[in-house]
């Protein structure tokens, strides 16, 4: 660390995270965020980042800049920028969200062939962590009309709590392919404690050690908000 400024050695979990708070980045070398909040942002040419685009870097959310660097980035298709400032900014209308057991979200829904975007550990100020995922419609016509087109697709936010453990495992380079998601299971520890395993289909998988509640929010492209509460998912052939 120099000076005033925080030096982000990792790449890509930098620029995606820029890029998720819809802040211009640099092709290539390490990102220098200032740690007063004053709005600097410092980096190898060519480096622009138009004034209505730092969305991050005042006062408050440079801590959540922080806390946002450990959201780990597990895919190259990123949120529409209005939606990657709500996660970061805890802003998305959580208090409009359909809550669920887990089992019984799974019960209703499938995440078979969701691709990830992110999960997002804001650990600077709580215990939750938020699952971004784009939301496949063909397995889930309920909350959207099902297309083969993936930019058409939903979002889906889910958020635990009381987040005690994450794991990741098995995960690589995987030649920039979307990580789509193959299966989710659920380990019960106690009436308290869950353990919720997303596997994709490249064979790596995300476990969350969590409160059995979840919160749910499914959104368009444009941050409307879709229906949750009707219909099953259908199964996996």
């Amino acid at each position: 660390m120099g000076d005033d400024l925080c030096r982000v050695d990792r790449r890509a979990v930098a620029l995606r995270t820029m890029r998720m708070a819809g802040v211009a980045s640099a092709d290539r070398g390490a990102i220098w965020v200032s740690e007063q909040g004053d709005g600097r942002v410092r980096g190898p040419a060519p480096f622009a980042v138009p004034r209505s685009e730092i969305l991050l870097f005042t006062k408050h959310a440079a801590f959540r800049l922080r806390a946002a660097i450990v959201s780990v980035s597990l895919a190259t298709s990123l949120l529409p920028t209005n939606l990657a400032a709500k996660l970061i900014e805890d802003s998305l209308p959580w208090d409009r969200a359909k809550q669920f057991h887990v089992d019984n979200f799974l019960d209703r829904y499938s995440l078979h062939d969701s691709h990830w975007i992110a999960l997002h550990v804001d650990c600077g100020w709580g215990d939750t962590v938020v699952a971004a995922i784009c939301f496949d419609p063909v397995w889930n016509p309920t909350v959207s009309a099902p297309t083969s087109l993936t930019r058409d697709w939903p979002f889906l936010f889910l958020r635990f709590a009381y987040v005690s453990n994450i794991q990741m495992t098995g995960f690589a380079e995987n030649g920039g392919r979307q990580r789509g998601i193959s299966s989710v299971s659920v380990e019960h520890l106690s009436g308290e404690q869950v353990v919720t395993t997303i596997r994709d289909h490249d064979g790596a998988h995300v476990s969350i050690r969590h409160f059995p509640l979840i919160d749910a929010l499914a959104m368009s492209p444009a941050g409307e908000l879709l229906p949750l509460q009707n219909g099953a998912a259908t199964q996996k052939p």
